[in-house]
């Protein structure tokens, strides 16, 4: 039985520096009416001052007394006189000006902090407190708070979506291109820029793109925050965030992640471990230097979501000819006596899912066509041609009622990868009206996998012989991957603030953004595949295998994939692999825009 995810225990503590001072007051001067000498503590919380003596009505204390000083409003003008102002925001932006789930700017749509209203496209801000108010850690949760993004039916990853539809396998961190998983916890915001978005972006999927803005490091500001949830499914989560100021130039901000929980699924699980530096560096007013540099370590189980029919169900008559997307494009029977090599219902859309549910949503025509094999209709007592929605349930119910189905993959299935990611930039105001920014990033992605080949596992055949003719079962066999993808870019982007004389007939007085850039991308991939075979198997050609080479296992769907179940695990033969596909990937573009 499936338990909806349900955090049970929340625990945060957020601790701000408290400057403690312990003074020995002075004897007071003749006539004042102020205590005689006394011992008191002083409590000054950051980023106050001293109040102005001549405005203080001091009161009598007492030997040991508590004080909390406040800062006095009427010193603020002049204090501000005083700081040096930067002014860098034309690609930054924070969630100052947030309210609630409202957030009026995003960097997304242009690279540069532009309100969302002005913004020609369909943009979609999860900001920080929507992200914690729905508890938004991964790319698939962002299903739960907007539209036209949905969860991927087919997707092995936790960062595999669908937007307006089309599938969306990689998303933007901080608008660099970045495969391996994301997490919350150094995320400040999640723009969903949905559409055609190339112009900004380089080659993309026509649904939209996702980009997370990163939490940076704040100059001026001190704090330190821990978080720990408790759930449900073996959930454990646990994060901290600090911000330190080293300097009036110079901020560091840390932060760390630890995360396992069980899914739904039998064997399912991911652990997630990771680690962010953040450094930030103004040298001078004008100019900012900004330094990201993020670890990744993912370990995950993810089962098939579904089985499909197929046509070597032997449960059921060969009532129809060749599919004609499936056998050569064959456009018609060639005659009426043609063979009929196939059951309606495994050619049916691309193979029809394998669900007692899925039954209500099939066409009766489907329905009034099929013809059961006769040795299993007399099993059923029933006649061949007698297949009604009932019957069609009453075949895949067994199956449907059980806890485990699904996991076929086993215990032993895994999928690790660790990533290291560093992000450079340097900002520069070139003069009132015209600023730069220059950005590089590289990813370095290693990936070790052991699965059940996913293919074999999710098709339902049966045999019409032998002791368990007419028991549905699925044959699959084990593969592994190990591979390492490196992503290199830079992004260089020139910004323009344009004012029109005022003369100038209908736009005249008007502002604008002249944006210019040039971006330079890198894709390095060198993958391998390997297939386990049969012991004693002789390659052809000194590497070349064929599917009836492969160390088949078959498992019965009534035997489910419970930890007891024979062969459910790894058999640990790893001297019968043999390589079956190797990739190597070298892609470079280049764009001015």
């Amino acid at each position: 039985m499936n338990i909806p995810q349900t955090l049970i225990a929340f625990y945060c503590i957020s601790i701000a520096p408290l400057h403690i001072t312990h003074a020995q007051e002075s004897a007071p001067t003749k006539g004042s009416d102020t205590a005689p000498d006394s011992e008191g503590f002083s409590i000054i919380l950051p980023d106050t001052e001293a109040k102005d003596e001549s405005s203080t009505d001091t009161k009598n204390a007492s030997s040991e007394d508590l004080t909390l000083e406040l800062p006095d409003t009427s010193e603020q003008g002049s204090r501000e006189s005083d700081e040096t102002i930067y002014i860098l925001d034309d690609f930054v932006v924070t969630s100052e000006g947030d309210k609630g789930y409202y957030s009026a700017n995003s960097i997304s749509a242009t690279r540069t902090n532009a309100l969302v209203k002005n913004t020609p496209i369909s943009l979609t801000v999860i900001n920080e407190q929507m992200m914690e108010d729905l508890n938004i850690l991964n790319d698939q949760d962002l299903v739960r708070a907007t539209a036209s993004v949905t969860q991927d039916p087919d997707g092995f990853s936790l960062n595999q979506l669908r937007i307006r539809g089309f599938r969306s396998l990689t998303q933007r961190y901080d608008l660099f291109w970045r495969e391996i998983e994301r997490d919350g916890y150094n995320i400040q915001r999640v723009d969903i820029v949905k559409g055609a978005n190339s112009l900004m972006y380089g080659q993309a999927d026509p649904g939209g793109q996702i980009n997370s803005v990163p939490k940076l490091a704040q100059i001026g500001n001190n704090f330190a925050n821990v978080k720990a949830t408790v759930g449900n499914k073996d959930y454990l989560r646990g994060e901290f965030d600090v911000n330190h100021t080293l300097s009036d130039e110079v901020a560091v901000r840390v932060m760390g992640v630890d995360f396992s929980r069980e899914l739904d699924q039998l064997y399912e699980y991911a652990d997630l471990r990771g680690a962010t530096i953040e450094a930030s560096y103004r040298p001078t007013n004008n100019t900012q230097l900004r330094a990201h540099i993020e670890y990744i370590d993912l370990d995950q189980n993810l089962a098939p979501n579904m089985f499909n029919s197929t046509s070597n169900d032997s449960r059921f008559a060969k009532n129809s000819f060749p599919d004609e997307t499936t056998f050569n494009n064959v456009p018609n029977p060639p005659n009426p006596n043609a063979n009929r090599e196939t059951f309606t219902l495994g050619t049916y859309r691309n193979e029809f899912i394998y669900s007692p549910d899925a039954i209500d949503y099939l066409p009766q025509a489907i329905i009034d066509d099929l013809v059961l094999d006769a040795g299993y209709a007399a099993q059923l007592g029933i006649d061949p041609e007698d297949v009604t929605r009932d019957v069609l349930k009453q075949i895949y119910a067994p199956w449907a009622s059980q806890d485990d189905r699904y996991s076929v993959t086993g215990p032993d299935k895994f999928n690790r990868r660790q990533g290291l990611i560093t992000t450079f930039d340097w900002t520069q105001r070139i003069s009132d009206s015209l600023q730069a920014k220059i950005a590089v990033n590289r990813e370095d992605d290693d990936r070790e996998a052991l699965a059940r080949d996913g293919y074999g596992a999710g098709r339902v055949q049966s045999d019409n012989s032998g002791p368990r003719a007419y028991d549905p079962y699925v044959e699959t066999f084990w593969r592994k991957q190990d591979g390492r993808t490196q992503a290199n870019a830079l992004k260089s982007t020139l910004l323009w603030d344009i004012e029109l004389d005022n003369d100038l007939p209908l736009i005249g007085g008007s502002e604008h953004k002249l944006l210019l850039g040039a971006d330079w991308d890198q894709l390095l991939r060198d993958s391998k595949m390997y297939h386990q075979l049969q012991e004693g198997t002789v390659l052809r050609d000194g590497a070349d295998f064929n599917s009836g080479d492969l160390l088949n296992e078959r498992f019965y769907l009534s035997d489910g994939f419970g930890p007891n179940t024979p062969n459910i695990g790894y058999n640990g033969r790893d001297d019968l692999f043999a390589l079956r596909q190797q990739t190597e990937v070298d892609i470079q573009t280049q764009s001015l825009w």
